[in-house]
């Protein structure tokens, strides 16, 4: 499937729609760390989303993108704020230490 740079949006149509649709734009979901923290255990917990994280880690992807690329998708989502994002980060070490016990190289 070719991309095509006709596909994204027209520079300035942000500055048209209405505000507040966007999901980042309403309060979020969990304004307390150790919630957001709760729904990103539950997350790894669920063995098909464990086995993406691992296989992404498997082809070389640092953790810290792995990481970086689920905390910036909680945040598009309304899941919870940047803030909770920065205070989030050492999610890295849980995720490092999983593909440890599961053999995966992190480099």
């Amino acid at each position: 499937m070719a991309i095509s740079p006709f596909d994204g949006p027209i520079p300035g149509q942000s500055l048209t729609a209405e505000p507040g649709n966007a999901p980042w734009e309403k309060p979020s979901k969990h304004s307390d760390p150790m919630d957001a923290l709760e729904m990103y255990m539950e997350k790894l917990g669920d063995e098909s989303v464990l086995d993406d994280i691992l296989d992404m880690l498997d082809i070389g992807i640092p953790v810290s993108v792995v990481v970086g690329s689920m905390l910036s998708t909680g945040v598009m989502d309304g899941m919870h704020t940047v803030d909770v994002k920065l205070v989030l980060k050492p999610l890295m070490t849980q995720i490092k230490t999983l593909a440890d016990v599961s053999g995966v190289d992190t480099r």
